[in-house]
């Protein structure tokens, strides 16, 4: 812990870093070098020559006046070569609590899976036992028939399969509340692996097209 005091001893902050020594000294480090350097915030506020309106500017007001700044949304990260897939905040409790309402609507839902004609199977969470749903398996006539439909996307354009994976992605997103419900009930997953899920389906659908 550091406590920095001013003239009259008023405790302006306390860095109490928490954590695994090998995440505590890089961090520690890269402290070190931001707040060593001439630029940074603690060592202009002790600069008598450097005025308030300086030390308190707001480094927005810089953005357009060279061209070579910019401030990326998240969704543009990856510029013209594509979307980012969405992210969410976990410790925002605005969006903690969007996101237990949407989660909630999906609480005594029972999913069901049509991949054919086959055995119908209950699936159910290895752990707690609890059936979210059903799935009906396929059979080799089913898989016959899924093969030669699949002719017609190999005769479509890159466009038109283009067009199709975005909506996939985009669908995820919409959807996000019942997906992060499923993988919930289904596999016990917390919110931030439900994230990674999604993120990393819809992030596949985006460099399968080349770019959403």
């Amino acid at each position: 812990m550091i406590r920095y005091l001013n003239a009259k001893g008023t405790r302006c902050r306390i860095y109490a870093p928490v954590g695994a020594h090998k995440d505590l000294l890089a961090y520690l480090v890269r402290r070190l070098l931001e707040n060593g350097a001439n630029s940074s915030f603690v060592n202009q506020i002790v600069d008598e020559s450097i005025p308030p309106s300086v030390v308190a500017s707001d480094p927005f007001d810089k953005i357009g006046v060279n061209d070579n700044l910019s401030v990326l949304q998240p969704s543009g990260l990856f510029a013209s070569t594509r979307k980012n897939s969405k992210g969410f905040d976990l410790e925002d409790p605005a969006t903690l609590e969007n996101l237990a309402a949407q989660v909630s609507k999906f609480n005594a839902k029972t999913w069901k899976a049509k991949t054919g004609s086959g055995d119908v199977l209950d699936v159910a969470n290895p752990t707690m036992g609890e059936v979210v749903g059903t799935v009906q398996q396929a059979t080799v006539s089913d898989v016959e028939i899924a093969a030669k439909k699949a002719k017609s996307w190999e005769k479509a354009t890159p466009i038109e399969r283009g067009e199709v994976l975005r909506k996939a992605a985009d669908l995820y997103e919409e959807n996000a509340g019942e997906i992060f419900a499923l993988l919930i009930r289904e596999a016990g997953k917390t919110l931030l692996d439900c994230v990674g899920e999604l993120r990393e389906a819809v992030d596949f659908f985006a460099l399968l097209c080349g770019r959403r």
